[in-house]
């Protein structure tokens, strides 16, 4: 975290999926250090509502929403959250993610199904329910969270690379779509941080 406040998200509103620890939880203390009023959300309730108290602390505005991206109607009540306590919605970071290791012998379609619903699915409906709300703004951002794994080798992340690499194509064919609307669409590749998975 910065010492000097810039404000430069005065007036916004923001919506960070997977924010009750690691990268997600600091990008939302960022998110309200600027100014911005932050709907905190993941599936772990303590943490998530820790995330709360330290941005209030901080003399930010920050609510949490229990949400289980793999359910597209939390996604939606996600959405609603912001617009019914902030009044609308300005961007969404899409940071939720899980990353489990198995070898490609080991790989079930459970896992499979479970690695894909939470890094790829639940960032569409996320994103398909964000979008209507940024309309009525006039406009919006959409950052997805990414990963250098789908451009390396590694043996034992075979299903979380390909899940990552879904989400990069999905967030270009996002950008796309969604620049009639004035809603910018990017995703950032992260490299190695060490901090907790949801």
């Amino acid at each position: 975290m910065m010492s000097e406040k810039t404000k430069r998200l005065e007036g916004k509103t923001a919506i960070i999926v997977g924010s009750t620890s690691g990268i997600g939880a600091q990008i939302a203390r960022r998110f309200a250090s600027e100014g911005a009023k932050v709907v905190v959300s993941g599936r772990r309730a303590d943490e998530g509502e820790a995330v709360v108290k330290a941005i209030s602390e901080d003399g930010g505005e920050a609510v949490f929403q229990h949400t289980d991206v793999r359910d597209p109607k939390q996604c939606r009540a996600l959405c609603e959250r912001a617009k019914g306590d902030f009044g609308g919605l300005d961007s969404l970071v899409y940071s939720a993610g899980i990353f489990h290791r198995a070898s490609f012998d080991e790989i079930s379609p459970e896992y499979w199904d479970d690695m894909n619903a939470i890094n790829v699915r639940g960032a569409f409906f996320c994103c398909q329910a964000a979008a209507p709300l940024m309309r009525e703004r006039g406009g919006g951002s959409i950052t997805t969270i990414g990963s250098i794994h789908p451009f390396i080798q590694s043996d034992n992340m075979i299903v979380y690379g390909v899940s990552k690499g879904a989400l990069l194509t999905m967030t270009r064919k996002l950008a796309g779509t969604l620049r009639k609307d004035r809603i910018r669409v990017n995703w950032i590749t992260v490299g190695w941080v060490k901090t907790e998975m949801e």
